[in-house]
């Protein structure tokens, strides 16, 4: 296994940990440094979406420089869903391809990047956002009823330095699992806590459009979303986002 151990580095307020990382000069943040953020003024998510990144959020990304390619997505969310249940003791869940899911409450998502000199990887950065201690308040109100934060669930007062230091513990550990088993290995750590097994899936676009995806079934060696028919699904559009039907909204 390759050992592995990280420095962190916090600020007040950056504009993206994960733009911070992937310009830095290696010399002055080398590999293994990892950057929390107390609030971020350009916080991005999937496709460019933006994260809201208030104070009380726990804005962190680390830089490394990997063996594989396919699953850092699932590594940074495996260690989130890890943390949750082991030092939490919240049932938290994949909701493919990049986000951590408390019942229908997102709790966390997941963004990594890869920098390239030439066809050699010089670099990866692994974002990830977690909600810690922000009031529910605090998030626009087209999401407040959408999402969930630590504090919120677990009744404890939180701070977001200690949730990090106890992040990245976890992830020193799976990142030397995950260098030693690939990401078929991380797959089948991942596999238990896909949301959704057995339910419809659409692809929901933007203005309430939406296509169908299929049965959810599991997760494919390289992280796909594997559906009962068959088929595969790699990636979502720009726009779109996974949405999962349950048995109940099927019968309405």
């Amino acid at each position: 296994m390759t050992l592995f151990k990280t420095s962190l580095f916090v600020f007040d307020r950056l504009d993206s940990t994960n733009d911070f990382l992937f310009q830095a000069d290696l010399e002055e943040y080398p590999l293994g440094t990892a950057v929390l953020a107390l609030s971020q003024s350009a916080g991005k998510g999937r496709s460019g979406r933006t994260w809201q990144s208030g104070v009380g959020g726990m804005y962190l990304s680390i830089v490394f420089k990997p063996s594989y390619l396919d699953g850092l997505t699932l590594l940074g969310a495996y260690c989130v869903i890890r943390l949750c249940r082991e030092q939490f003791g919240l049932k938290t869940e994949l909701r493919w391809p990049n986000d951590v899911y408390v019942g229908e409450r997102k709790l966390s998502g997941v963004l990594p990047r890869v920098k390239f000199l030439g066809s050699v990887v010089e670099r990866a950065v692994l974002g990830v956002g977690l909600n810690v201690c922000q009031s529910l308040e605090s998030f626009p109100s087209e999401l407040s009823g959408r999402v969930a934060t630590l504090s919120h669930l677990t009744g404890e007062s939180l701070h977001v330095e200690s949730v990090a230091h106890r992040f990245l513990a976890v992830f020193e550990e799976e990142w030397a699992r995950y260098e030693s088993v690939g990401c078929s290995g991380l797959v089948e750590l991942c596999q238990p806590y896909l949301q959704g097994r057995g339910c419809r899936a659409i692809a929901a676009g933007p203005a309430g459009t939406g296509r169908e995806l299929g049965v959810i079934d599991r997760l494919g060696s390289r992280g796909e979303l594997l559906f009962q028919d068959g088929s595969a699904l790699e990636n979502l559009g720009v726009e779109e986002r996974l949405q999962v039907l349950s048995p109940h909204m099927e019968s309405m």
